[in-house]
């Protein structure tokens, strides 16, 4: 939580969340960064249901190779992150034709 928490929310947010333990809902949550967005509960398991439909539509290779690049790039500077991007990148991926194509389509 030392590390991750600043990084996401900023340090004097993290200060105070850390020293008061103060409990807080979705929308605050949003608000600080600590959440992308927010729905509600009724909603939840539709919203879910959507989210991994549409990511699961994409690209797996793409999927795996972000993961890898993001996990790579996490904690350093922007340089050093830009510079993992630059030389770790994996390029073209087996299905790159397939997702122009679609691309073009829409």
């Amino acid at each position: 939580m030392s590390v991750r928490l600043p990084r996401r929310v900023g340090i004097a947010t993290a200060k105070r969340l850390m020293f008061t333990a103060q409990m807080f809902g979705a929308e605050e949550a949003v608000r600080i960064g600590l959440a992308e967005y927010a729905v509600p509960e009724a909603e939840f398991d539709g919203e879910i249901a959507r989210l991994a439909s549409e990511i699961a539509a994409q690209s797996h290779f793409s999927h795996a190779a972000i993961k890898r690049l993001l996990d790579r790039a996490d904690g350093k500077s922007a340089d050093e992150g830009l510079q993992r991007e630059w030389m770790d990148g994996e390029g073209r991926g087996p299905d790159m034709q397939e997702r122009i194509a679609a691309f073009r389509k829409k």
